[in-house]
């Protein structure tokens, strides 16, 4: 299940990416930040983070390092991440919405990187985030 979500979030990612090249919305190279992309074999979750150093602390502590999943504006609209500590294995869910996310914490998930965002979205294109419950 997982997995559909993870898969589900980088066709989105590559839609809106590939709709930005098409039109010309790229982020200028000098306005970027890689985003780490790192992987649980343990529960099947991918997280992202601009965070060298949170990156490593993962590698640290099992995570499989996948490289640079992609350049991340440095500013734009902001996406914030949270944490679910309910879920198996633990969940993470990133979002553009501040309102969305608070609704969440408010249900028990609790914010991650202190309320703040972990990157910016520079792209002009819709956004559609899906989570699956089972």
């Amino acid at each position: 299940m997982q997995g559909k979500k993870v898969y589900l979030l980088l066709g989105i990612i590559s839609a809106v990416g590939a709709w930005n090249i098409a039109n010309g919305t790229q982020v200028k190279s000098s306005s970027k930040s890689p985003v780490y992309r790192f992987y649980n074999p343990n529960s099947g979750e991918h997280f992202y983070t601009t965070n060298f150093y949170e990156g490593n602390s993962l590698k640290n502590v099992g995570w499989r390092d996948e490289g640079i999943g992609w350049q991340a504006a440095n500013s734009g609209e902001p996406v914030y991440r949270l944490y679910n500590p309910n879920a198996k294995g633990g969940d993470h869910y990133y979002t553009l919405s501040k309102y969305e996310a608070q609704t969440l914490v408010n249900l028990g998930w609790r914010w991650d990187n202190n309320a703040n965002p972990v990157f910016y979205s520079a792209g002009t294109g819709n956004l559609y985030v899906s989570y699956n419950l089972m």
